[in-house]
């Protein structure tokens, strides 16, 4: 079974401003994003977005379709990056290496047409690391009778 290696070099790698987009783009490599998408964002009054979002909406438009977005910081702890990949990896049982290329601290999630919100599944994912901490988090013994009471409860009812 293949390993894989991320070297994030710290510090090295620049930050960037990272769209979330609701389409597909038919290209892998290297594009001149501003020369395609370089939105005029307008905040949206009145309309109240994710509450990761502060519940701010923007607005803008991509060949003539209406985007509505919001942006959500990275969890408390975390760092966003994107990774590069050194060299070509040749098979499944080929060592992956990977090295990061950009970082950043926020993403900006766009959905087509309708305001984004809580249920949205990009917004749900930013939101996991903070979930699964507190899933993970060891219990005090307190807790855990607090929960059996309630337990017990519920059965002898």
């Amino acid at each position: 079974m293949a390993d894989v290696h991320i070297d994030l070099q710290e510090g090295q790698a620049p930050s960037q401003t990272v769209h979330f987009l609701p389409c597909q783009i038919q290209h892998d490599g290297k594009a001149p994003i501003q020369q395609y998408f370089n939105p005029v964002i307008e905040e949206e009054a009145g309309v109240a977005g994710p509450a990761a979002s502060a519940g701010t909406v923007y607005k803008a438009t991509l060949r003539g379709r209406w985007l509505r977005g919001s942006t959500l910081p990275m969890q408390s702890g975390c760092k966003g990056v994107i990774l590069q990949s050194v060299h070509k990896v040749e098979n499944d049982q080929t060592d992956s290496h990977y090295h990061a290329k950009y970082s950043f601290k926020e993403v900006t999630c766009w959905n087509l047409e309708t305001t984004p919100s809580d249920a949205d599944s990009m917004v749900q994912a930013m939101l996991w690391p903070n979930t699964a901490q507190e899933i993970h988090a060891p219990l005090s013994s307190e807790q855990v009778a607090t929960l059996a009471d309630s337990v017990r409860k519920e059965l002898l009812a």
